[in-house]
């Protein structure tokens, strides 16, 4: 599986949640089922990323948003995203 963009930046001030960004999924072979995981790397542990679908068929359009952005204080937080291959397509 292949993601582009390969990394996403999103900038606010406090409480305001930042417009969504999308990602585009791609693979080879053409039609693999994914489904996704965040791993966060600094900030808090608590989800304050939706990433939607969170299980699909490349290609695909993957839409990533922060949410609860009221609850986050001024800072810098990473989280990495990780898409999986779970099946190989129907021949």
């Amino acid at each position: 599986l292949t993601a582009s963009p390969t990394s996403l930046l999103f900038n606010t001030t406090a409480g305001v949640a930042p417009a969504s960004q999308s990602l585009a999924l791609s693979s080879v072979p053409s039609s693999l089922a994914y489904a996704r995981f965040e791993n966060y790397t600094s900030g808090p542990t608590t989800n304050w990323l939706q990433v939607l679908p969170a299980t699909g068929q490349a290609p695909a359009s993957v839409t990533v948003s922060v949410v609860n952005a009221s609850s986050l204080v001024a800072g810098t937080y990473m989280a990495q995203i990780v898409f999986v291959a779970t099946a190989q397509p129907s021949a």
